[in-house]
């Protein structure tokens, strides 16, 4: 019996994500990086004095080579990368209005879209970040996602979408500075 226990144990962890309960899987996507050759310069592949592009910043060097962010072809090819793998919903740094990710948004929405894959932004401690900011940047995204959101809400279609706030230590939700 114990022998017969072990076998299912070991079977149901070989069983692919979506044959598993109804669990929904969630993966955080950093559209950081740039390239000279798409974007003019190297972006976050440069940090810590790095010198790509066969110094990068990074523990890994990615299989495919280096990449942009703003690439809609790379973005297309992850999103469907991160389907495949399982991946439900994608929680996509943002780093408020006017920055990189921010001008990558659509982009990434529309890959999401196309490969089945739901968004979350996770709104990032930039610069002069308050309470005002981030209700105004919460109803950007909400126009981006063409949802409303409320903290986290089941909408129409059985998505749900989370609007993660990265908080540090001397930050308090619910205070305006």
């Amino acid at each position: 019996m114990r022998r017969l226990s072990i076998v299912l144990v070991l079977a149901a962890l070989c069983l692919p994500v979506s044959a598993q309960a109804a669990t929904r899987v969630s993966a955080f996507y950093y559209p950081w990086y740039a390239t000279s050759a798409h974007d003019g310069s190297y972006q976050h592949w440069s940090q810590r004095g790095h010198a790509p592009p066969n110094d990068i910043a990074s523990a890994f060097y990615p299989a495919r080579g280096l990449y942009s962010s703003a690439d809609r072809l790379v973005i297309g090819e992850q999103m469907d990368e991160l389907h495949v793998a399982g991946v439900d919903e994608v929680a996509v740094s943002w780093w408020g209005r006017g920055s990189a990710e921010d001008a990558r948004l659509p982009a990434v929405l529309a890959a999401a879209r196309t490969s089945g894959i739901t968004v979350a932004a996770h709104l990032e401690p930039y610069s002069g970040r308050t309470v005002a900011s981030v209700m105004e940047a919460r109803r950007r995204i909400d126009d981006a996602l063409s949802v409303d959101l409320v903290g986290v809400e089941q909408v129409a279609d059985q998505r749900v979408v989370i609007v993660l706030l990265h908080v540090r230590g001397d930050d308090r939700p619910g205070l305006d500075r």
